[in-house]
């Protein structure tokens, strides 16, 4: 069957670049086989396990190099649900014209941690903290007041990233030869890294759709616990939750969003908002143009709507659900502090009765373990749900602190 055929009986929904499988199952079960073809579209070079498990659910799958134009035609949907993937997702919406030349330099530049604070500080420099070039270090390395995050400026999670506390810490952290280079091995590419203004405060995360029209619809939001907050010296999130805060608090954190929509004209997306709510009010972190981390799985046992499916709708112009609060769902993850080879993952199982208790990932006999900072990833993930927001997050907390990781003798 020629492709200009098939073309007239089905249309495409494209995920940029790779996902989870979960993700493809939910696009299955709203775009019937009969009418739509699912086709994975990546810029980045796919491992073994994303050929063998991911590939085959969907009914096409191309390197961006390599897409025929006949298919551009026929794409209903494009969406992105992996950090890494951000960059070929602006450039597939870029080449189907569904954003501008312009749209498209100021999505690259949300999505950018450099470029993001670089372009806010001229605008709303209450907004966002301070940052520059890792390079240009010794220029201002006296002036420096601690403490101060070093990250690379995108595509990495929490990997990589580093508090440095005082000039030895940072001096240290200056001749890690051999982290920058596993930062490279991981990346496939020289990443740029920027040194950032540490903000303390509670750390939240907001997930928001935004229409064709730029009006901005608000998921429930996040607290995010980095493992810094709970003892350990590294910044990834350690606990994750839905919580409230007063309409107070919120209306400026919203402000703050619509601002950072209308400058960088920002629609039809999905969109998640890293931020601190500090003494002197909040402070935008970064951007992602994609659903946040575990954020599928937290809305869809707090309040019961599904955030994926949400996200392909909201595409598509049509109403999205966002459900009412009826549980407190935290995220307990954890990595090792020892970069070495993991053998086991132990713990004990939440007795509360009025807490739910679901072990999503535990990742043993890991040859690549260690904190995240260094390159090394969460190795245990459960999710906790109880109706009672205090007793839900002290199971969890207790949790963390008893998973214990047993590593590999030299």
């Amino acid at each position: 069957m020629s492709l200009c055929y098939y073309s007239r009986m089905k249309k495409v929904i494209v995920f940029a670049g790779f996902s989870l499988q979960k993700y493809v199952k939910i696009a299955r079960q709203l775009f019937p086989k009969t009418s739509f073809d699912l086709v994975c579209i990546y810029g980045r070079e796919p491992n073994e396990n994303k050929r063998n498990n991911l590939f085959p659910l969907f009914d096409k799958v191309y390197d961006i190099a390599t897409v025929p134009p006949e298919l551009l035609d026929l794409v209903e949907v494009v969406t992105c649900t992996q950090e890494r993937d951000m960059e070929t997702y602006i450039d597939l919406l870029t080449r189907l014209q569904s954003i501008s030349k312009e749209q498209s330099r100021l999505w690259k530049r949300v999505v950018n941690k450099k470029l993001f604070k670089e372009t806010m500080c001229h605008l709303y420099p209450e907004l966002v903290p301070a940052v520059a070039k890792f390079l240009d270090i010794p220029q201002f390395i006296n002036k420096i007041s601690y403490p101060v995050v070093i990250k690379p400026t995108n595509m990495t999670g929490s990997s990589f990233v580093s508090i440095i506390r005082n000039r030895q810490e940072l001096t240290t952290y200056l001749n890690s030869v051999s982290l920058y280079d596993s930062i490279i091995k991981k990346l496939g590419r020289i990443p740029e890294l920027v040194i950032e203004e540490f903000v303390s405060g509670p750390q939240y995360s907001m997930n928001v759709y935004i229409g064709k029209n730029g009006t901005v619809y608000y998921c429930p939001l996040v607290r995010v616990v980095p493992a810094f907050e709970l003892g350990q010296n590294d910044t990834y999130s350690a606990l994750q939750y839905n919580t409230d805060l007063s309409e107070t608090e919120l209306q400026p954190l919203r402000s703050a969003i619509e601002k950072i929509t209308s400058t960088f004209k920002l629609s039809n997306t999905s969109a998640h908002f890293d931020c601190i709510l500090s003494d002197s009010g909040w402070k935008i972190c970064e951007v992602g143009l994609r659903i946040g981390g575990n954020r599928q799985t937290i809305f869809q046992l707090s309040h019961d709507f599904n955030h994926f499916k949400n996200d392909l709708l909201n595409r598509l112009g049509k109403p999205i659900e966002r459900g009412v609060k009826q549980k407190t769902v935290v995220v307990v993850q954890k990595a090792p502090q020892t970069k070495a080879y993991l053998k086991k993952v132990t713990y004990s199982e939440p007795m509360n009765p009025k807490v739910n208790f679901l072990v999503d990932k535990q990742k043993e006999d890991d040859p690549n373990a260690g904190p995240v900072q260094t390159g090394g990833v969460t190795a245990f993930r459960a999710f906790l749900s109880g109706s009672d927001e205090k007793t839900t997050i002290e199971c969890a907390t207790e949790l963390y602190d008893q998973v214990e990781f047993e590593m590999k003798a030299d």
